[in-house]
């Protein structure tokens, strides 16, 4: 049985190889379509799209945490990771820091888990 440490371990392993550039292995880690929704929009893609998009992206993250984690299995299948994110990103060269709230949704793909779906919205608690 899957724990919630390990979808943990899949979400932050997903931020490492993003703020890395570890386009593949990102990639490697969703579903065959996927989607994001967040302030810039909502857009589904597959892992292929997803490694030309953020290759050919201005955007960057220079560093990033965790907090406020917690990860619940609606099904045996599905898990769902919801999490506050603080992050200096650049975007098209100037600096930026981010507070958001985000929401992944993972699915079990054979004897793996993939994620199918990211969210992420401005922290309006702080």
């Amino acid at each position: 049985m899957t724990t919630k440490r390990e979808i943990l371990d899949l979400e932050r392993k997903f931020w490492t190889t993003m703020a890395g550039g570890e386009h593949q292995q990102s990639a490697g880690l969703l579903t065959s379509k996927a989607a994001m929704t967040g302030p810039m929009g909502t857009h589904t893609f597959s892992p292929s799209e997803y490694i030309k998009m953020s290759e050919g992206s201005s955007f960057s993250i220079e560093n990033w945490a965790m907090s406020e984690e917690d990860v619940f299995f609606p099904t045996p299948d599905s898990a769902v990771c919801i999490y506050r994110v603080k992050q200096s990103v650049k975007n098209g060269g100037k600096t930026e820091k981010m507070d958001t709230m985000d929401t992944s949704v993972w699915v079990r793909d054979g004897d793996g888990w993939k994620c199918a779906l990211h969210t992420e919205m401005p922290n309006q608690t702080h």
